[in-house]
C-alpha cells in the first residue's frame, strides 16, 4: 500500500511539472513576459525620468533617464534568469522522475 502511494505521488508529481511546461509554452505572456514589453516595473519613475528629459533636455535627466533604462534592463535579466532556472529545474526534476519511474527492484534468488 505505501508504495502504490509513493507511486501515486510521483505519478502525479510528474503530471503537475508536464503540465507547468505546457503553459509555459502555450501562454504566451507567461512565457515572455508583458505583451509588448510593457513592463509595470518602476513604471512612474521611469515615465517621469523620460517626461523631464524631454521637456528640459539636460546632461542630469538625460542621465537619469538612462539610469531608470539600466535599471529596468537589470530586472528583465533577473527574470529571464529566474525563469530559465525554473525551467531547468522542472525538466532536470521531470527527467530524473522519468528516469526512474517505475523502475522495480527484483528479488533475485540466488
Amino acid at each position: 500500500m505505501k508504495r502504490l502511494k509513493a507511486k501515486i505521488a510521483v505519478t502525479l508529481l510528474i503530471s503537475v511539472q508536464l503540465l507547468a511546461l505546457v503553459i509555459w509554452l502555450v501562454v504566451p505572456k507567461f512565457g515572455s513576459g508583458p505583451p509588448g514589453g510593457a513592463y509595470a516595473y518602476r513604471a512612474e519613475p521611469r515615465m517621469s525620468a523620460l517626461s523631464e528629459w524631454h521637456s528640459h533636455p539636460s546632461p542630469e535627466t538625460k542621465a537619469a533617464w538612462e539610469d531608470e533604462l539600466h535599471l529596468l534592463e537589470r530586472y528583465k535579466l533577473a527574470r529571464i534568469l529566474l525563469k530559465a532556472t525554473v525551467v531547468v529545474a522542472l525538466n532536470t526534476t521531470i527527467i530524473y522522475l522519468f528516469w526512474n519511474h517505475g523502475c522495480k527492484q527484483v528479488d533475485r534468488p540466488d
